[in-house]
């Protein structure tokens, strides 16, 4: 498909009922972990190094906080593997006539409801990974709310642009 071509919105329908997130949101999410990991890890083992040669820490400290840095980094690679598949069974999402839901959240849930009356406009995102694997996020901007933004991840992109269009279309009553 043309990048710069959009899908008729219309020629598929939203599916309604609770809606979990793709699949492939989960390896997706899985290659962003493995890739925040390794810079946050290399940027980390570096900055070690030119502090020990720099001699702004001693041997006993660099062997100190190399400990403190493979308690951190190797902690961090495993969650991030297994985060997204705990996760997914408790993240989801519904549109109908009145309001667009997300759910979200193994330790920390999140339930939001968006009227769909309080919509000012949307956005689809897709960064490189997403891109990869084929999702978008949808990005709801909200009047008058505490969160002005809310972002339902973990959609297919051609889907994510027919929700954009219809929170914008059948959005109902404009609360004016």
């Amino acid at each position: 498909m043309d990048p710069l071509t959009e899908p008729d919105p219309k020629s598929e329908a939203i599916p309604q009922g609770r809606q979990a997130f793709d699949p492939r949101w989960i390896p997706a999410e899985r290659v962003a972990s493995r890739i925040f990991v390794i810079i946050f890890a290399l940027a980390s083992a570096i900055t070690l190094l030119v502090l020990f040669f720099l001699e702004i820490i001693p041997l006993k400290g660099l062997i100190a906080l190399s400990v403190v840095w493979v308690l951190l980094v190797f902690p961090m690679a495993y969650f991030g593997q297994r985060w997204p598949a705990w996760e997914y069974p408790y993240c989801g999402w519904r549109l109908t006539d009145q309001s667009l839901d997300l759910w979200k959240g193994l330790v920390k849930r999140r339930q939001v409801r968006v009227p769909r009356s309080r919509v000012q406009y949307t956005d689809v995102t897709q960064g490189p990974v997403q891109r990869r694997f084929g999702l978008g996020t949808l990005q709801v901007h909200v009047a008058g709310t505490e969160a002005a933004t809310i972002s339902v991840p973990g959609l297919p992109h051609e889907l994510a642009l027919r929700l954009r269009d219809e929170l914008l279309d059948g959005g109902g009553d404009d609360g004016v």
